[in-house]
């Protein structure tokens, strides 16, 4: 017979095994739309390589010289729209606070109003104060502002303490005036700040309530343009006060040819706000 050749059988053999292979394949190809999709994802999970890991970032550094209690995150403006924000706090013993007395003997400004004390120079301002005024003991508060407006001028800093809700300790009231300026002119701005200072401080209150641009006429003269009318005083501005236990905010003005809409200050009612029950309230016109 022709298989009793061993050439032809083996070739038989082969023929068979190819045939079984094509007919096993036929068997397990999808023949409806469902295995025809489960197929594909079956072959794309096999090729298709991992996606890369996402990178996690780095924690942010803390303001202060040591790590601070984590509060929550950093925070902008804190109006009658919003609840007290509270602020991270570190201690430092009479050994710590005198090495740091010695730091800031020739580069800061140190103003002391009572029991707190007020660090100032080009770089975000930093307060401290103390439980009461025989402590050794001092506390510094973060503040929480933003580097925007603090630059090579860090301004001066009004510190005043009013009694808002009558209870506990006075509130501290911080208006800081920080600017920067170039060769060509620069920008003012005017910032508040209401604290309450306890064993846990809170932030009540802050705004931004002025911010003035100027444009120094003569650089404009000395490189050969003229500043237009109405431009070279810029920007927005709105009053602020204390009276009594209230306070008292005004209107929002425009300076120069500044457009009300371009303003970026604190958008707030005018009137009078109170201090009630831990949340500010406006109180009226």
């Amino acid at each position: 017979m022709w298989l009793s050749d061993p050439a032809n059988y083996g070739r038989f053999l082969t023929g068979a095994a190819v045939l079984l292979s094509l007919l096993a394949c036929e068997q397990r190809r999808p023949r409806t739309t469902e295995q025809v999709v489960a197929a594909a994802k079956t072959a794309r999970l096999v090729v298709e390589p991992a996606p890369p890991a996402t990178p996690v970032a780095p924690a942010r550094a803390a303001i202060l010289d040591a790590p601070l209690e984590d509060t929550g995150p950093e925070v902008s403006e804190v109006t009658d729209r919003t609840a007290p924000v509270l602020l991270a706090i570190q201690q430092f013993n009479p050994g710590e606070w005198d090495s740091l007395n010695a730091e800031w003997a020739n580069w800061n400004t140190v103003t002391r109003f009572g029991r707190f004390c007020l660090v100032e120079r080009h770089e975000l301002p930093r307060l401290f104060y103390q439980a009461a005024s025989h402590d050794s003991t001092w506390t510094e508060v973060e503040l929480a502002l933003s580097d925007e407006y603090w630059g090579a001028e860090s301004g001066e800093t009004e510190l005043e303490t009013v009694n808002l809700d009558g209870r506990g300790a006075a509130e501290l009231v911080l208006r800081f005036h920080p600017a920067r300026y170039g060769s060509g002119g620069g920008t003012a701005w005017d910032y508040v700040s209401v604290i309450e200072v306890s064993a846990r401080p809170k932030l009540i209150f802050r705004a931004l309530l002025a911010e003035e641009n100027e444009a120094f006429g003569g650089y404009a003269q000395l490189h050969g343009y003229t500043i237009a009318p109405g431009e070279q005083y810029t920007g927005c501005k709105r009053s602020f006060k204390v009276r009594g236990r209230e306070l008292v905010l005004g209107p929002i003005k425009t300076i120069g040819n500044t457009e009300r809409k371009e303003c970026r200050l604190t958008e707030l009612p005018a009137g009078r706000y109170h201090y009630r029950n831990g949340r500010l309230l406006r109180a009226g016109k």
